[in-house]
């Protein structure tokens, strides 16, 4: 829960505060970034089954939270 609740928060900032191109910038950063740790996700040895799925369902939400308006 607590990845979702920062990049829920980082984004509202965003989209509050910063104009629209840094908004975007932001935006592909974070997804590439998320999109990066769920492939070396896929590779880790060393975490449980629920705790690998649990954090891919977080970054997963993280990525469509940055393809909403």
């Amino acid at each position: 829960r607590s990845v979702r609740n920062l990049w829920e928060s980082r984004l509202k900032l965003y989209r509050k505060h910063y104009p629209a191109w840094k908004l975007t910038a932001a935006t592909w950063l974070v997804r590439a970034g998320m999109v990066r740790k769920l492939r070396r996700l896929a590779f880790n040895r060393e975490l449980d089954a629920q705790h690998k799925a649990d954090l891919e369902a977080a970054y997963q939400y993280v990525i469509d939270l940055t393809n909403q308006p």
